[in-house]
């Protein structure tokens, strides 16, 4: 499961990639601190799962997420953020992210959620074996 996370602070980039490192098919193919260099790395890797910040330099997560999902990006979205307040998470789900996470008490659930997603995507491509 390939992986684009889109933060602008290095030390919580660094702290993703361990996280995500503890869920054995999934691989960060590309990191992101700005909108454009975001959408940029979306597009060339299209990655099975964006982990995205609202809060980026040049630009915000919103925005990523509102263009990825107007150019018909199919992957799972996981917006993470410190800003949790019940009107982003309105605005996020709206514009097509799976999931809403606070970076303050949500952090640690993302092996967790990756792991899940992982395992639904290989029932879903054992389902389509068996189908096709």
């Amino acid at each position: 499961m390939n992986i684009v996370v889109v933060e602008d602070s290095l030390s919580i980039r660094a702290h993703l990639r361990s996280l995500i490192s503890e869920v054995a098919s999934a691989d960060v193919v590309a990191e992101a601190e700005c909108e454009l260099e975001a959408i940029n790395q979306i597009i060339e890797h299209n990655p099975d799962v964006v982990v995205l910040d609202i809060n980026l330099k040049n630009g915000t997560g919103i925005e990523v997420l509102r263009y990825i999902r107007e150019k018909s990006y199919g992957g799972k979205v996981i917006v993470m953020t410190n800003y949790a307040f019940p009107q982003y998470e309105k605005k996020c789900m709206e514009l097509g992210a799976d999931y809403f996470l606070d970076k303050c008490k949500d952090i640690y659930q993302l092996s967790g959620l990756l792991g899940d997603i992982a395992k639904h995507s290989d029932e879903m491509e054992r389902q389509n074996v068996k189908h096709g």
